[in-house]
């Protein structure tokens, strides 16, 4: 291989290391950079659900910005919605079975009423 051959393979693959190394060592990465300026109140916000979820803020931001751009964030009446659906198939079977409870309790009554004024 000639000098100038070789130079030409060592020149590419000195790049890819000190890329490598850049971004390993000084947590340089290809990810965009931009300054965001937000009101207090939401930066707060955002500092509260990052410690809650043991992220980083950028981790929860990123988060947020997932959930909305694929959907899976429900808005707030949505959400009631659900919420009822829930909450109704979880208690459905609880007062089916108190109702049917209730039912035999007042035949039972009855049955005993009548059987008091026969005596």
């Amino acid at each position: 291989m000639t000098r100038f051959a070789s130079c030409l393979f060592c020149v590419p693959m000195c790049v890819i290391v000190v890329k490598i190394f850049l971004r390993h060592f000084c947590g340089m990465s290809d990810d965009a950079h931009f300054r965001l300026r937000i009101p207090r109140s939401i930066k707060d916000w955002v500092e509260e659900r990052a410690k809650a979820n043991n992220r980083s803020i950028n981790a929860e931001i990123l988060s947020c910005l997932e959930l909305v751009r694929t959907g899976n964030v429900l808005d707030e009446s949505a959400a009631k919605e659900r919420l009822e659906v829930l909450v109704d198939e979880a208690i459905k079977p609880v007062t089916d079975k108190l109702e049917t409870d209730f039912a035999n309790m007042m035949q039972s009554l009855d049955q005993l009423m009548r059987s008091v004024k026969k005596d």
